[in-house]
């Protein structure tokens, strides 16, 4: 016997989380099927990592831990996943890197987040690339060709 849906629709599992879409509403599910209704008007939400995800509503991005508790109060254009403890962040029109309690690493003075690994990330700045390590230690710039 099959029984009534619960879910719309539901994103793959990452970090033990996954989100699913009920009716209008967002929510976030643990394996064990547990529900955590978060209560917000969500336009838009992103992967789980390392116990962190993001959720968009109108006035931009925010940071959101997996037991539903908003972190911090900055409003983010852009959000990247968190590697290793830090993450990609936009705010108006240039990048910095956040840790886990939504403060900067290295406040956002960037044009472009080019890419990031679990031990580097990229950045343009006046034409050139800036490499940091994830701890925020600058390691060399490069001139971008054709900027």
């Amino acid at each position: 016997e099959l029984s009534e849906a619960v879910f719309n629709s539901a994103n793959d599992f990452r970090d033990d989380y996954a989100w699913c879409k009920r009716g209008d509403s967002m929510v976030l599910i643990n394996r064990a099927g547990d529900i955590l209704e978060t209560g917000l008007p969500m336009v838009q939400v992103s992967d789980i990592s390392e116990g962190y995800t993001s959720y968009r509503i109108k006035k931009g991005w925010f940071l959101m831990d997996v037991d539903g508790q908003q972190v911090g109060t900055m409003i983010f254009k852009k959000l990247r996943p968190f590697i290793n403890g830090a993450a990609a962040a936009m705010q108006k029109n240039t990048w910095g890197i956040i840790d886990k309690n939504g403060q900067w690493l290295f406040d956002p003075e960037f044009e472009n987040f080019e890419c990031e690994n679990t031990r580097i990330l990229v950045f343009l700045k006046n034409d050139y690339f800036h490499f940091y390590t994830r701890q925020g230690q600058f390691l060399k710039k490069i001139k971008a060709k054709g900027h």
